[in-house]
């Protein structure tokens, strides 16, 4: 009889074999993760050049850049006006044809109507709160999943929730003509219109705010304007009137940026801290995840974020920066606004910006300030600046 030998595998060798493989697999995972994360950056690219393809688009149609917001801090921002051109038309509809009794004319948006139940007459129907939460283009998917993306209300305290957004667009100022001393107060965008105190009243605000997007004027014209009928559109005046019908006229127009397009920062990549997605309460360090909807009180910066303001300066966050868990914030709990109200994203060591020509550019989180983001963010100073 022939004798069969068996040929088999040792226990030593078996082992062997799977320690290769799973240090094949360890090296292959990283790779896999970096081909994701890379997809997941181009998509948030794509995102970017969209909303540049819908601000040009406004253009094209208004003969001016989309307004910061409507009437004041309380009313829609520049997100709303970019319904129409980024296919969102029956958003649009929705706010400019729709307004309750409770409602200061169309085009508005409280934070209360976010809290009232769909069911409620002054309240967001579901669909409609699904629809603006749900935007592929305001969410950057290297930061939040698929399907709506709301931010609850967690108390009645200066909070704005709502539906969020991963994009902000730039916002600079400067106190003086030569940008020398003070700080205008970061919250102008929405709260208005005048600058108060004994050094110099009533000094017209928005002539210092050097960015391209202002709030909408009135069509019978001064947007600083705040005086009388103003407070009350009901009142059955020509400007309530306008503000009820959801009039505008805006007030920017492309050739106002003479530092050219290609110069100046339109839109980027907003910082929320890591541990702070879907937080917005009174407490000025949650205020990154708020309603896109409106700018108002802590809330102010969520649709927008700045390099510069005055002699404020916020430099491009990390994921981790002014998290609750920061030893800087540890260390400084009462640390102030500009920290926490700039430029970031999630991806590895850069930030992606909108530029005004509509090209998408990556920056490093080192970018300094003073000699590129700042003149970036300021559309008439005059600085040419070479995107690194």
């Amino acid at each position: 009889m022939k004798k069969t030998t068996i040929f088999a595998f040792t226990l030593v060798e078996l082992l062997v074999v799977i320690a290769i493989i799973g240090m094949l697999i360890a090296l292959l995972l990283p790779a896999v993760q970096a081909a994701r994360e890379a997809a997941r950056r181009m998509q948030c690219s794509n995102h970017l050049k969209q909303m540049g393809i819908g601000i040009h688009n406004f253009n094209d149609v208004q003969n001016a850049l989309p307004p910061s917001n409507y009437f004041d801090s309380y009313h829609v921002t520049l997100w709303v006006f970019l319904f129409p051109y980024i296919e969102q038309q029956a958003l649009w509809d929705y706010f400019h044809e729709y307004a309750t009794p409770a409602d200061w004319g169309r085009l508005s948006s409280h934070r209360d109507r976010w809290d009232w139940g769909p069911t409620s007459p002054n309240g967001y129907p579901q669909n409609m709160r699904d629809a603006m939460s749900s935007i592929p283009i305001y969410r950057c998917p290297t930061r939040r999943s698929s399907g709506p993306n709301m931010t609850p209300l967690m108390s009645f305290t200066s909070e704005n929730p709502g539906p969020q957004i991963d994009y902000a667009f730039v916002f600079s100022s400067k106190s003086t003509a030569d940008d020398s001393g003070g700080d205008i107060p970061w919250w102008s965008m929405g709260y208005s219109l005048k600058k108060g105190g004994p050094v110099e009243p009533n000094r017209p605000m928005e002539p210092m705010i050097c960015s391209p997007f202002k709030r909408a004027a009135l069509a019978t014209g001064d947007p600083l304007d705040t005086s009388g009928d103003l407070t009350d559109p009901g009142a059955g005046t020509e400007k309530g009137n306008q503000i009820r019908n959801g009039s505008f006229e805006c007030r920017v127009l492309l050739a106002a940026v003479t530092d050219g397009l290609s110069n100046q920062i339109f839109i980027g990549e907003k910082h929320i801290p890591i541990g702070r997605l879907g937080v917005c309460s009174s407490n000025g360090w949650n205020a990154g995840d708020c309603s896109y909807l409106v700018n108002g009180g802590w809330a102010a910066f969520s649709p927008m974020r700045y390099f510069h303001t005055g002699f404020r300066e916020a430099p491009i966050a990390r994921p981790n920066d002014y998290s609750e868990n920061d030893p800087y914030v540890i260390a400084n709990p009462t640390l102030g606004s500009p920290e926490r109200l700039g430029f970031g994203s999630w991806h590895p060591g850069i930030c992606q910006f909108l530029i005004g020509d509509g090209s998408v550019h990556s920056l490093s989180i080192t970018t300094p300030v003073s000699n590129i983001l700042k003149p970036l963010s300021f559309m008439d100073d005059g600085e040419s600046v070479t995107l690194p």
